[in-house]
């Protein structure tokens, strides 16, 4: 395993901690255990257990993140609305 993967690893490991317990992110449960997946994969590279299927739930946990944002920046607010308007029509 080379250095860099190693490093980089620990990093995720440490930010998606900090995302997890920190207060200032807001990202509710789902949030929190995106992170928590995060985490534990990238310490199983770390510990050198890691297998292809380790890199690829890695890649599709940062997708779901991505998607997830994407969601709360740009579609919640129109789908909220949408549900208040069709449950009192004027």
């Amino acid at each position: 395993m080379n250095t860099l993967t190693v490093i980089a690893a620990f990093t995720l490991i440490v930010w998606a901690c900090w995302c997890g317990f920190s207060r200032s992110v807001n990202d509710g449960i789902v949030g929190k255990l995106v992170y928590a997946a995060i985490a534990v994969l990238s310490l199983a590279i770390v510990v050198h257990s890691a297998t292809m299927w380790t890199y690829q739930a890695l890649v599709v946990c940062f997708a779901a993140l991505g998607v997830r944002h994407y969601y709360l920046r740009t579609l919640k607010k129109r789908v909220l609305d949408f549900i208040a308007f069709a449950r009192n029509p004027r």
